[in-house]
């Protein structure tokens, strides 16, 4: 696992040695100030949507230039995108597991500073498998059933 963004680990939820499940959060990057950002962001998109409004109508009525009115939407749009950036990073802050198995490593502990692409720990299989396998449930009738019968009803020539 590397983290995706610069920041400062706050919080771990895992040990070397766990067993862990995919999608399992695992690490909080800076998430207090990427959340502060995202706050901000919001505001000033939803600030950007009122001052369309008003522009809107202001224009409508000639009071203001079709130029003011375009430089309004512009803003608006750099504020609806700036909200989600603000969100893609705050997503990035929020590092889960990537499979099920067993954290092989830990490389950070809790106040570190962390840099993008920096290993931070290792994912592996469970320990309990000797090489890559799949796991399955065979259905039928949309009931699980033994899959054993199955195995020799297919004749392979």
């Amino acid at each position: 696992m590397r983290s995706e963004i610069d920041g400062v680990i706050e919080k771990i939820n895992f040990e070397e040695g766990d067993e862990i499940t995919k999608d399992k959060r695992l690490i909080d990057i800076s998430t207090k100030e990427l959340q502060l950002k995202l706050k901000i962001a919001i505001a000033d998109s939803n600030l950007a949507d009122i001052n369309i409004k008003r522009d809107e109508k202001l224009a409508s009525s000639n009071l203001i230039s079709s130029a003011q009115l375009d430089h309004t939407r512009t803003r608006a749009e750099s504020a609806r995108l700036n909200k989600e950036l603000a969100r893609i990073s705050l997503k990035k802050s929020l590092i889960s597991s990537p499979l099920d198995g067993t954290v092989k490593t830990r490389n950070v502990k809790v106040g570190d500073k962390v840099f993008r692409g920096q290993k931070i720990g290792e994912v592996g299989n469970t320990g309990r498998s000797t090489a890559p396998h799949l796991h399955y449930e065979v259905q039928y009738q949309k009931k699980v059933v033994d899959p054993t019968p199955f195995y020799f009803a297919i004749s392979i020539n």
